[in-house]
């Protein structure tokens, strides 16, 4: 975890200091996870007309707060909407290495049925309470509680956002404070405005612009870019191979790369030639034994990817 630390925040200093307070607060939450004491978990689902959205609230025992909307694409009842809420808070709190964990949700039914006090009639009831069974026998200790709403609000009113937004890809949204009325000709202090702090950050490089600084002619996408992005760092990487190339000593012509999404942390091999025994050995050398087990590797169809050993490995 040292390792994965360092390289993450070295990469942030340099080429994206806005970005270490989240990276900060991410990595203390990963290390407070071997800490003796509970977490709590807050998570409230919604259903509308406009879709299904889910809200997640994790506080850690030094009370640090990592918090997430999820949007559903899929029609969804109110009660559906919940247990989504429920199994996305765990499966985050497990995949971070939670031992002992206290849930709290809104909703009556969810909770009861999960302890047994409730029966479900409705094939899809019963499927949500066996997947949230079996996570809750993840932790060492998983208690779960009912409380009002308003106690809730958090949760609530990310699970709001996630129903209203309708969208098929991943986004940040930059949440802004803001001290004073923006009215005021001037600002009580000489501090520089939220908004004007934050605005140009966010801005996408122009790419018309930047292509045609290196090109002749525009080679604009024939539809827009979707960005890849990961919660976590080392947790999804992409690989692809590149060549051939002139040959190189030990007639190495091909270069085997992967990527992480997170941290844009790279590692390559140059080969001869590439074979799914290669490749495993590869992931196996330089990711696997550095980075840990990754959750998700993002490749083509080339045959050396869509193998069976590959796909068993």
């Amino acid at each position: 975890m040292a390792i994965k630390s360092q390289v993450l925040a070295d990469f942030v200093a340099e080429f994206s200091p806005a970005l270490l307070p989240t990276l900060e607060l991410e990595v203390r939450l990963r290390g407070e996870t071997k800490e003796d004491g509970e977490w709590i978990l807050h998570v409230d689902g919604s259903s509308d007309v406009r879709g299904a959205g889910v809200g997640i609230v994790l506080t850690s025992p030094m009370g640090n707060t990592a918090s997430g909307t999820v949007r559903c694409n899929f029609k969804a009842t109110n009660n559906e909407s919940e247990y989504e809420a429920l199994i996305a808070g765990l499966t985050l709190a497990h995949q971070m290495g939670v031992e002992n964990i206290q849930v709290f949700g809104d909703s009556q039914l969810i909770i009861k049925q999960v302890q047994g006090e409730y029966q479900a009639k409705e094939d899809s009831m019963i499927q949500y309470i066996a997947v949230s069974q079996r996570l809750i026998m993840k932790f060492k200790s998983c208690k779960l509680t009912q409380i009002p709403r308003e106690q809730n609000s958090q949760a609530d009113a990310l699970a709001n956002l996630g129903s209203a937004l309708e969208t098929n890809s991943q986004m940040i949204i930059p949440l802004l404070v803001l001290p004073w009325p923006t009215i005021l000709e001037e600002s009580p202090s000489e501090e520089v405005s939220p908004v004007e702090e934050v605005v140009p950050k966010i801005l996408l490089w122009p790419v018309s612009e930047a292509r045609s600084s290196h090109a002749p002619v525009s080679n604009l996408p024939p539809e827009n870019l979707k960005s890849i992005s990961s919660l976590w760092p080392f947790r999804k990487w992409g690989m692809d191979i590149v060549g051939k190339f002139s040959m190189a000593p030990r007639k190495k012509v091909f270069l085997l790369i992967v990527t992480d999404y997170f941290s844009k942390w790279v590692e390559a091999e140059a080969l001869s030639r590439i074979t799914d025994l290669q490749i495993h050995k590869f992931m196996w050398t330089y990711v696997i034994t550095r980075f840990g087990v990754t959750h998700e590797i993002v490749t083509n169809n080339g045959p050396q990817f869509t193998s069976h050993n590959f796909k068993e490995f």
